[in-house]
């Protein structure tokens, strides 16, 4: 607004105390308006980042329980591939078995 008051609108213009002070109130309150506003804003930004730092211990405490469920889950798979480790060696020994079985029988040996 003060850039469109120049020195020939002052010129061609009478300027009197009472237009100048409808301007300042003017200003003024637009300047009250934007304090408010910055105010505003800056409670919002605030209230964001707390919410911010909530969501990054929330985030932070789901990837620790992941990691933990992971590590369960890595020492179980663990166990069943012992315990297929076992089946396999069990199934070898029932198939050696009846292999001996048959070279008993054929040899007359039991």
């Amino acid at each position: 607004m003060l850039e469109n008051i120049n020195e020939n609108n002052l010129k061609s213009k009478k300027v009197t105390l009472e237009s100048l002070a409808g301007t300042v109130g003017i200003l003024s309150r637009n300047v009250g308006r934007l304090v408010t506003t910055v105010g505003d804003l800056s409670n919002k930004v605030a209230s964001l980042d707390g919410k911010v730092d909530s969501l990054a211990s929330s985030t932070s405490k789901g990837f620790e329980d992941m990691q933990e469920k992971f590590n369960i889950l890595e020492s179980g798979q663990e166990n069943i591939k012992l315990r297929l480790d076992h089946v396999a060696y069990r199934f070898e020994v029932v198939d050696l078995k009846k292999r001996v079985e048959r070279l008993e029988d054929r040899t007359g040996i039991s």
